[in-house]
């Protein structure tokens, strides 16, 4: 699997809780944790992250809006830019991204994502290679009303390929499934987890519905397959949200 910026998670809040966040999935982000989430936001949405990483000339920035149709669809559309520019190699990749959800009254929530990549590297100023590519998600949350919630994700459906500039074409990811829950054992309390090549768990809190508090957790689940992993990584976060007239 090679890492591109159509993998790069999106969103602070998700990130906080671990990446627990497939059966969440309850903010503008949804359109890269689940995209079946769009239809339960209810209203309109913008989301933005501008980031340099790491202080080695490593950028990350997306933006991100979505926009309810009727009471139970919803579609979203964002940009992500992943570069790097550092002596003399430069690397510039977009993932735009187009989604559609669809809910069946209270319960049951589909949704499938579309995103086109588009990449190019350049050494000591001149091009060194380009892609492009083409890929496609999808989504699916269920909420039962004693406060649990079940979400599954397909990422890469038929696969991840792309094709370079000089005409070979390569694959470079295989479809990935997520599976996840969520749980709200208070109203102001949801603890979940999810499941894929890795463990996420997740806690939030919130305080008078307008403050919050996010920890996680994730590890390599390839250690208890017999090879070397990543141990836990730990995340804190904190939110706040207000209602603009």
């Amino acid at each position: 699997h090679a890492r591109t910026a159509a993998d790069t998670p999106i969103g602070a809040r998700a990130q906080a809780m671990g990446g627990a966040f497939t059966a969440i999935a309850d903010d503008g982000n949804a359109l890269y944790w689940n995209v079946a989430g769009l239809s339960r936001l209810g209203h309109q949405e913008v989301t933005s992250t501008l980031g340099s990483l790491y202080g080695a000339g490593l950028s990350d920035n997306h933006l991100g809006y979505v926009f309810p149709l009727t009471d139970y669809q919803a579609a979203s559309l964002s940009w992500h830019q992943a570069s790097q520019d550092e002596a003399g190699l430069g690397y510039a990749e977009d993932t735009f991204s187009l989604g559609y959800a669809y809910r069946f009254g209270k319960t049951l929530a589909i949704g499938a994502v579309g995103r086109y990549l588009d990449a190019t590297t350049d050494l000591d100023g001149s091009r060194f290679t380009e892609w492009t590519g083409a890929t496609f998600d999808l989504g699916a949350h269920y909420v039962v009303r004693n406060g649990l919630a079940f979400g599954a994700t397909l990422k890469d459906v038929t696969g991840r390929s792309v094709t370079h500039k000089d005409g070979p074409r390569e694959k470079i990811a295989d479809p990935s499934l997520t599976v996840g829950a969520a749980f709200k054992p208070l109203a102001s309390l949801t603890v979940a987890a999810d499941v894929n090549d890795q463990l996420h768990l997740g806690t939030e809190w919130w305080y008078r519905n307008q403050f919050a508090v996010q920890g996680g957790a994730q590890k390599d689940l390839a250690q208890s397959q017999g090879v070397d992993g990543e141990g836990w990584q730990w995340s804190l976060g904190a939110s706040a949200r207000w209602k603009v007239l």
